[in-house]
């Protein structure tokens, strides 16, 4: 069995300059060839995934970011066949890992990985099946807090394929709040858990002021919007509004319990697409149904299971892929590669499937 093992080192809990090393010592065993590499650059991972050759398992030992940056390098190599994937959250949020239900111990999930796999295997391992998004961008520029320039003249279709493309593969896409949101969050020196829950008690607390407060009325400004949505059947659905929530996603929770994408993940071949104009008062309560990964209620809100969609902005926009902030004015999305996430056996009861 071959195993490739990514460490972003400036991940929180990867810091520790003796990790890589436990981790390589850790696949050292009988049968198992295994490469552990660091890589502390976005950049430099197309050519260290590249360096890794054919593999049956590849780990990523870091948060979402470490995790999207390395799957859309994995995804533009070569096509072949696809590892399975072992996360190993060292992150500070670890969103996508938690929806898994895997706990940020990284030496633990691959210890308990190989013990599994020793007997029989990386078939006698447990896995889920999980999809994924692949997320294009036309003409993307690094986020600024600066309000966008206004566009010279609106973007055509036409105009569009004259831009520069970028693609992504991750689990999590938003615009609107949930992109505002993340630039908050990442506007102190060191963000963490606590940073994310006081932000998040405080958007809680300006949301239920008479008319909202500041902090509010700038999150869930509303964001003029024009999609084209793939829902399988014969005709695409358009839609077209100033819409507060924008999401699409292939996992339940985009964060602290926020369940909003209630049903991502639970039909195969399709992404769950959130876009809602509902206001900043009836968000904060449904508090609860969100929390119960129930519905949002309330009009116009637009909650569909999608193949593709695509978004279009009067300006470039604000926008996040698993914890990475970037600007663009047109993003497609359609569904990614199903990926094989190995499930090791310490995986608390009850996670996932």
């Amino acid at each position: 069995m071959r195993i490739g093992i990514v460490v972003n080192p400036r991940a929180r809990g990867a810091q520790d300059p003796r990790l890589p090393g436990r981790l390589q010592a850790l696949g050292e065993r009988p049968g198992i060839a295994c490469q552990t590499v660091t890589t502390a650059r976005p950049e430099d991972l197309p050519e260290t995934v590249a360096g890794l050759g054919a593999l049956d398992v590849l780990g990523v030992c870091g948060g979402d970011g470490t995790l999207m940056a390395t799957l859309s390098a994995l995804l533009a190599a070569p096509a072949g066949a696809l590892p399975a994937l072992l996360l190993m959250p060292a992150g500070t949020m670890n969103t996508v890992a938690k929806n898994l239900g895997l706990p940020p111990r990284p030496e633990a999930l691959l210890r308990a990985t190989l013990a599994a796999a020793q007997p029989g295997g990386l078939s006698a391992v447990p896995f889920w099946p999980q999809e994924t998004l692949r997320v294009r961008t036309y003409g993307e520029t690094p986020y600024s807090a600066a309000p966008p320039p206004a566009a010279a003249a609106p973007l055509t279709e036409a105009l569009l394929q004259a831009l520069p493309r970028r693609e992504r593969c991750g689990f999590l896409f938003s615009g609107a709040m949930g992109a505002r949101f993340l630039a908050a969050y990442a506007s102190v020196p060191q963000p963490g858990l606590q940073w994310a829950v006081v932000l998040a008690l405080r958007t809680i607390a300006s949301c239920l002021y008479p008319g909202g407060g500041t902090l509010a009325r700038w999150l869930f400004q509303p964001t003029p919007t024009r999609l084209t949505v793939d829902c399988g059947d014969e005709a695409a659905v358009q839609l077209a509004g100033a819409f507060r929530l924008l999401l699409l996603a292939t996992v339940s929770d985009a964060g602290l319990g926020m369940r909003v994408p209630w049903r991502a993940g639970c039909v195969p071949g399709r992404f769950q697409l959130i876009a809602s104009a509902i206001s900043t008062m009836q968000n904060a309560l449904q508090l609860p149904r969100i929390w119960r990964a129930q519905p949002l209620r309330g009009t116009p809100h637009h909650d569909l299971l999608a193949r593709a969609a695509k978004l279009r902005f009067a300006t470039p926009q604000p926008l996040v892929l698993d914890g990475e902030l970037f600007c663009a004015a047109a993003v497609d999305v359609e569904l990614g590669p199903r990926l094989r996430v190995l499930r090791p056996p310490l995986v608390r009861a009850g996670a996932r499937l």
